[in-house]
């Protein structure tokens, strides 16, 4: 089942303020990118596969907004997986280690110290293959980093109070998840949670006079696997 219903435009324009901005040849600034940050933190020396590393657009490899190219500058080793196939071909020619491929339904012969999943639970149907698949992935005591959109944040409540829907975000999204949630569900697949964090990506996100759990986008949580 094809799932891709972005076309290449909206592809393009998500966060492309952002991307715009964090161009080829920008010194790095990661001061409001606290995603990236705390990704960085887990990922530092290991073997990272990254999930849904293209990101909606190949065109986002010249951001410092893309998560792929942060992770790749402090792992030890580094293989990407996606589903959209025109961006993985894109990104392979500009010799990025990225394969194509389902985050649903994969299977390496190594294993790794760490799974990172940017912004992709959201977008699955099949959540049970999934955790299995990254727990097949993980060595024992290995770390799931993921990163999902925070429901509870003001701008998607207000989204929904003036429109009545969230196409805005991105119209692909299958669910939402809090932390409530996603512990319990990874609970079941012998992960334990052992840190969460609010992010946003633009500063006047990070400024806005409002709790954490309500100001901030994205919802960035860290799991260790227990054991298979």
């Amino acid at each position: 089942m094809n799932n891709q219903i972005l076309s290449d435009e909206e592809r393009k324009n998500i966060r492309a303020d952002l991307h715009k901005k964090q161009d080829v040849g920008s010194k790095s600034n990661l001061q409001y990118n606290k995603k990236i940050k705390f990704f960085l933190k887990y990922t530092d020396g290991k073997s990272v596969l990254d999930l849904g590393s293209v990101d909606h657009y190949e065109g986002n490899f010249k951001s410092q907004d893309w998560l792929f190219k942060a992770l790749k500058t402090n792992s030890k080793s580094i293989v990407g997986l996606d589903y959209y196939e025109k961006g993985v071909i894109a990104l392979q020619k500009l010799g990025f280690n990225i394969i194509y491929g389902d985050a649903q339904d994969f299977k390496f012969d190594t294993s790794f110290d760490v799974v990172t999943a940017g912004d992709i639970i959201e977008h699955l149907t099949n959540l049970n293959s999934l955790l299995k698949c990254v727990r097949n992935a993980l060595r024992p005591g290995g770390i799931l980093v993921i990163s999902t959109p925070n429901p509870w944040c003001w701008k998607y409540f207000f989204y929904h109070l003036l429109i009545g829907k969230l196409t805005a975000i991105n119209k692909e999204h299958t669910a939402w998840f809090y932390i409530q949630t996603l512990t319990q569900l990874l609970s079941r697949y012998n992960f334990e949670i052992i840190e969460y964090k609010y992010s946003s990506h633009r500063l006047y996100e990070n400024l806005t006079p409002l709790p954490k759990n309500i100001k901030h986008t994205t919802l960035n949580l860290a799991f260790k696997l227990k054991f298979k």
